[in-house]
């Protein structure tokens, strides 16, 4: 990944910010969610999501990527490596348990 501008480094964290809502309804449910799903979370229409991480796509913070589901495929929007380390997430630490849960 190539290092970042003080132009774009500023322009992500004003859009994180500016939709922490969307950010972190991702972050909770592990990064990838249907847009219809997030938008029932949000209690956002499909539409105005659609609008809002219009910008977040192009900043590459989001990926909307086509799932198959059932017959038809779905938008489904997951978190780039960019945006979990602005989050402060590290998605290549692993971590073991020890105990199992009944």
């Amino acid at each position: 990944m190539a290092r970042l501008t003080n132009e774009m480094s500023l322009a992500i964290d004003k859009e994180i910010n500016k939709h922490n809502d969307i950010f972190e309804a991702l972050k909770c449910c592990g990064g990838a969610l249907y847009i219809e799903d997030l938008a029932i979370i949000l209690n956002k229409p499909v539409s105005t999501l659609k609008y809002q991480i219009k910008n977040s796509i192009e900043l590459e913070l989001l990926d909307r990527v086509k799932s198959p589901s059932g017959r038809v495929k779905k938008d489904v929007l997951r978190l780039t490596e960019r945006c979990w380390n602005k989050l402060g997430v590290n998605r290549g630490k692993v971590s073991v348990q020890e105990e199992t849960l009944n």
